[in-house]
């Protein structure tokens, strides 16, 4: 069997006899394109709540949140519809447009044209997140968690506040999309942290798909809440980033009406086998290790325990976040880190803990090999991962590992999958 596996902005060929497939775990995208008047159609049928363009009657000022440039949000076939929506019902409102970038660093000027296009950048005012700027927050009191919560004062200060958002399956959150654009999105740093703390990322029920009694997702939702976050346009994409599905409306419902969508697309059984190989989708998702882990995250859920994972990413832009390699190599092994993290109180959360916690949480069941050519091999034994420069010579380092010619799970795009 012989398949291309997303890597970057092109693609790796991985070959592996079909007698020993265990399974190949790809969504059930529909055969055919979504109707190109998708986002449209969701915008004038919205869920449980009225449509925009009358919402926005009598509002002087309209902030939309945006996901930034780490999501593959084609913002350029929504933001168009959304603006034209939003100006149906008030042509004189003052839109800006907040790029929700988390913890993230901010997206340079081209990232920006990328993303929206140079039309939509001239036609609203434009501002970015700072996690780190004290002065742009409010405190809106306590979370169910325990976390502060403190927004950006630029989304609190609007009349009405809307958001754009990219719907996949999220290892912490569930899924992303809808109130995520809140927290973490526009929230400050100790928000994110306690958010991202050790009890809540380790919790039974913080996992790709979960939903109910996610307690990442009930402290987003309550964020959202307290933000006056009003409408929502989410969208569905497939592996080649068409847009499949789009739904519209009030935050809550209309997010769970696409998660739902995308549930029944993206979940699968897992088939358990001695070798996994996974992507993180290409570019933008495997544009650093940090990203990366969740490919590996979804991998492990279907590699047996003392199996290997064998994950194919880019990283043009090398480990990412700031103290991701040095909390992953402060220790000797992965089961020590792992006890030092989840014995950290939720108030010492320490940048980037919370993919650490993921990363070593998988290394305690399966090894893992890094295919990229912009990790060197150093760096990645120092973060406890083995390395290859090509897919051949990580399926033999894998065979090695696993004492033969073992079982083998392909997961072409393991940011899309959610394994049950």
């Amino acid at each position: 069997m012989r398949v291309a596996m997303p890597y970057g902005s092109t693609h790796l060929i991985l070959e592996v006899p079909d007698d020993r497939v265990a399974g190949i775990l790809v969504p059930a995208y529909p055969r055919d394109p979504a109707d190109p008047q998708a986002v449209e159609a969701a915008l004038e049928n919205p869920v449980a709540s009225p449509r925009l363009k009358d919402l926005v009657k009598g509002k002087r000022s309209v902030v939309v949140l945006s996901p930034d440039h780490t999501r593959a949000m084609p913002s350029r076939l929504t933001m168009p519809p959304l603006l034209r929506e939003i100006h149906r019902g008030n042509p004189q409102v003052e839109v800006t447009l907040l790029v929700a970038t988390g913890l993230h660093r901010a997206p340079t000027r081209q990232e920006l044209e990328d993303r929206y296009g140079a039309d939509v950048l001239d036609s609203v005012n434009v501002a970015v997140h700072d996690p780190d700027d004290q002065a742009s927050h409010t405190d809106l009191g306590t979370l169910p968690s325990g976390a502060p919560l403190r927004i950006d004062h630029r989304a609190l200060e609007a009349n009405l506040l809307i958001s754009e958002g990219l719907v996949e399956p999220h290892f912490y959150a569930g899924y992303s999309g809808g109130r995520k654009n809140v927290l973490p999105g526009i929230a400050d740093r100790s928000t994110v942290y306690y958010n991202h703390s050790a009890g809540l990322i380790g919790h039974h029920l913080t996992a790709a798909g979960s939903l109910d009694g996610n307690l990442l997702t009930r402290d987003m939702d309550e964020a959202a809440e307290r933000a006056r976050l009003a409408f929502i346009l989410n969208v569905c994409t497939d592996n080649a980033k068409n847009v499949i599905g789009a739904v519209a409306g009030n935050p809550f419902q209309a997010h769970r009406a696409a998660c739902e969508f995308l549930g029944r697309i993206c979940t699968m059984k897992a088939t358990l086998s001695d070798i996994t190989v996974v992507t993180n989708g290409g570019y933008p998702l495997d544009q650093n290790l940090y990203q990366a882990v969740k490919g590996m995250y979804t991998a492990s859920r279907t590699t047996r325990e003392g199996g290997v994972i064998v994950c194919l990413a880019e990283c043009r832009d090398g480990v990412g976040g700031e103290n991701f390699l040095d909390l992953a190599a402060s220790a000797s092994s992965p089961k020590e880190l792992l006890d030092r993290i989840t014995r950290t109180p939720a108030e010492e959360t320490a940048m980037d803990q919370w993919e650490v916690h993921s990363l070593v949480q998988v290394l305690c069941r399966q090894q893992v090999i890094l295919v990229s050519e912009n990790i060197p091999p150093d760096v990645a034994r120092a973060m406890h991962l083995h390395h290859a420069s090509t897919v051949d010579e990580a399926m033999k380092k894998a065979e090695d590992l696993v004492g033969g010619d073992g079982s083998v799970t392909i997961i072409p795009d393991g940011v899309q999958v959610v394994v049950s």
